[in-house]
C-alpha cells in the first residue's frame, strides 16, 4: 500500500477521534517471520481485545509474510523506508494519526523515530531493546553513530525497554539501569496458538520409536542461530541412541549444506520440516530442545519450550543465564563447547526431566499466571502507552 493512499479504517462504529486515541504506531524493519515479528502479531490480537489499534512502520520499505495478520486482527502495515526522505513521511503520518504511543523495535535507529515522535506530540515514546548484540564490527564510524543515536534515545525516550537486562546495556550502557524510565519486560506468549493439534502424532510421522530420542531445534537458518552445529550434536547422539532431530523454520536442507559445506552429511533421522504455524506439537512430542545460538536476547522458541515443559538445551548467553535463573529445566553449554559435551548435557537433561512424566496442562497453567503470559505483559504495555482502556472482547480459552 502506497503511504500517500493510506488512511486510518474506523472499527466496530468507532469514530475517528477515538480510534486514533487509542492507536499504537509500532516501528520495525519488516513483518517477516521471526520472534519479534510472531510476537508482535500476537500481542497485536490482544491489544484488540482491549479496543486498541495497531499501526505497523515497516522501515525496510518491503512487506512481509506476517503482513496479512496484522491485517487480518484489525491492523496496518504500512512502508515507510528508512531513508533521507523518512523523516518528513514518518513525521506526515504521526500528525495524521496522532496515536497514543510510538514503540520502535529498530535497535538504536530508534532514536531517530523518537525523535520525530516527540515533534509530532506523540507523548508515550518506547525503546524496545531485543537482542544482546547486532552481531556487527564497531568501527570508528559506527561507535560515533551509536553514541549520537544513543543520545537520540535518551534525549526523546519515556520508556526504555528491553528483554534482559543486558539486551538494555549492549544498546545503551550499564547506566541505563539507573535509569527510571529502563525496565526489563519479557516477551509475553499465547499459549493457546502452541496448543493448536497438540495431539498431532508426531513421533510417529518422524518415524521414531517410543524409547529413541526426539530432539527440536526451532529457528530460521541465519548464522546466529548456529543450525549446523545443532546437526552435529544430533549426529554425536545418533552413535549413542538412536537420535531425531526436527528442525523447525524456514529453510531448506541444500541451504543448511550451502551455508556450512564442510559439516558431517546429516543422517536419515535428520528432519527438515520447514515453516510451521505453531512449533507446539514439535516442542510436545520431543525429549528436549536443543539451542546452540551464537547470539539471543530472549529467545521465543526457549519460552515456547518451557511453557509446555520441555526441556532445552541451550548456549550459555546472558539473556538464557537470566532465564536460566528462574526455569530449573534450561542447561547451559559454552556454545563452542564440542558436540559430545552437548552430546552429555543432553543426555543428562533428558534424564533429569523425563518426557514420559510430563503434565502439559500444568505447565501451561503455571507459565500462563506467569509474567511471561501474553495478557501479562500486554498490562503492562497498556499502562507504559498510557491507556487505561477495558477489555472488550474475552478472550478464548
Amino acid at each position: 500500500m502506497n503511504l500517500a493512499e493510506w488512511r486510518p479504517r474506523s472499527k466496530r462504529g468507532a469514530t475517528d477521534a477515538n480510534e486514533r486515541s487509542s492507536r499504537v504506531v509500532h516501528v520495525l524493519s519488516r513483518m517477516e517471520v521471526g520472534g519479534v515479528e510472531r510476537r508482535l502479531v500476537e500481542l497485536t490480537e490482544e491489544l484488540s481485545k482491549h479496543g486498541v489499534c495497531v499501526t505497523v512502520v515497516a522501515t525496510s520499505g518491503r512487506g512481509g509474510s506476517l503482513d496479512s495478520e496484522v491485517v487480518r486482527l484489525g491492523g496496518d502495515v504500512i512502508p515507510c523506508r528508512l531513508d533521507a526522505t523518512f523523516p518528513l513521511r514518518f513525521a506526515r503520518l504521526l500528525i495524521r494519526l496522532r496515536p497514543a504511543a510510538v514503540h520502535s523495535h529498530i535497535a538504536l535507529p530508534t532514536g531517530l523515530v523518537l525523535l520525530l515522535a516527540r515533534l509530532s506530540g506523540v507523548e508515550a515514546r518506547i525503546a524496545h531493546f531485543r537482542s544482546d548484540s547486532d552481531g556487527k564490527p564497531l568501527s570508528g564510524l559506527r561507535k560515533i553513530r551509536n553514541r549520537a543515536l544513543s543520545c537520540l534515545i535518551n534525549h526523546n525516550a519515556t520508556s526504555i525497554l528491553g528483554v534482559s537486562n543486558e539486551s538494555l546495556t549492549n544498546a545503551m550502557g550499564s547506566r541505563v539501569l539507573r535509569d527510571p524510565r529502563a525496565e526489563v519486560i519479557p516477551n509475553g506468549f499465547d499459549t493457546q496458538r502452541l496448543l493448536k493439534d497438540s495431539d498431532r502424532p508426531i513421533r510417529a510421522e518422524l518415524g521414531a520409536m517410543e524409547d529413541d530420542l526426539v530432539l527440536v531445534h526451532v529457528g530460521r537458518a541465519s548464522a546466529e542461530k548456529n543450525r549446523p552445529k545443532a546437526l552435529e550434536i544430533a549426529n554425536s547422539l545418533d552413535s549413542h541412541r538412536s537420535t531425531h532431530l526436527a528442525l523447525v523454520g524456514p529453510a531448506l536442507q541444500e541451504e543448511e549444506s550451502a551455508s556450512c559445506p564442510n559439516r558431517p552429511q546429516p543422517s536419515r533421522n535428520i528432519h527438515f520440516v520447514g515453516l510451521q504455524d505453531s512449533p507446539g506439537p514439535w516442542l510436545i512430542a520431543a525429549d528436549a530442545m536443543i539451542l546452540p545460538s551464537l547470539r539471543e536476547g530472549q529467545p521465543g522458541a526457549v519460552l515456547e519450550a518451557l511453557a509446555l515443559g520441555t526441556p532445552v538445551v541451550a548456549s550459555d548467553l546472558p539473556g538464557l543465564r537470566e532465564l536460566a535463573r528462574e526455569f530449573r529445566q534450561i542447561t547451559l553449554v559454552d556454545p563452542q563447547a564440542s558436540p559430545s559435551v552437548w552430546k552429555d548435557a543432553v543426555l543428562v537433561t533428558v534424564n533429569d526431566w523425563p518426557r514420559r512424566t510430563r503434565d502439559v496442562a500444568a505447565c501451561v497453567a503455571g507459565f500462563n499466571r506467569s509474567r511471561y503470559s501474553i495478557c501479562s505483559a500486554t498490562q503492562h504495555l497498556l499502562g507504559i502507552y498510557g491507556l487505561k482502556v477495558e477489555r472488550t472482547i474475552e478472550a478464548s480459552g
